[in-house]
């Protein structure tokens, strides 16, 4: 039976949004054939491109994210999919800011949408990853190391070692780079 009352609307409208939120449960306990995989992100970006389905955006924020996260190859069709979605707007509709930040200000939901894609990728190093490179891997390297201390001579740096540290100051930039969303 259809049920022609706001309350049967919302009632209808919180389920989608719960069945939405188990989603990115399912991305990570299950790996998902590519079909799935297609047919979960196009269903979690079309929510992006209606008006007056905040809940049910932010529920599907969560399943893109997921999916952008764990399948790396459909990356480029998630964001494909996100900006030819975007152009068909009606100018009208591209100034709509419905995504409040944690500093009070408002955003465009499509916006908050594609910083968190950007933002689940990067990867930062832990300061125990960051000890672990940085610390001897060899006993003969720390043989030397121990050697160089002796003689009180400094080990000079090799291009590894200088690579090493040009990749651990991008990091640093990218760790302040970030934008924190709700």
């Amino acid at each position: 039976a259809v049920v022609s009352t706001q309350s049967g609307h919302y009632g209808r409208d919180n389920k989608i949004v719960e069945l939405v939120e188990l989603f990115p449960d399912l991305l990570n306990v299950q790996v998902l054939p590519d079909t799935l995989v297609l047919q979960i992100s196009s269903l979690s970006v079309s929510p992006f491109f209606v008006e007056n389905v905040g809940t049910l955006q932010l529920a599907a924020l969560s399943v893109c994210r997921g999916v952008f996260c764990l399948y790396e190859k459909h990356r480029q069709i998630i964001l494909d999919d996100i900006f030819s979605s975007l152009a068909r707007l009606p100018s009208s509709k591209r100034n709509f800011r419905s995504y409040t930040l944690s500093n009070g200000e408002s955003i465009q939901m499509v916006t908050a949408l594609v910083l968190q894609l950007i933002q689940c990728i990067i990867k930062v190093p832990k300061a125990e990853e960051k000890k672990a490179q940085e610390a001897p891997k060899s006993k003969e390297e720390n043989y030397e190391k121990k050697k160089h201390k002796k003689k009180g001579k400094r080990r000079r740096k090799s291009s590894a070692d200088e690579e090493l540290e040009v990749k651990k100051e991008k990091s640093t930039d990218c760790d302040s780079a970030l934008i924190p969303l709700l």
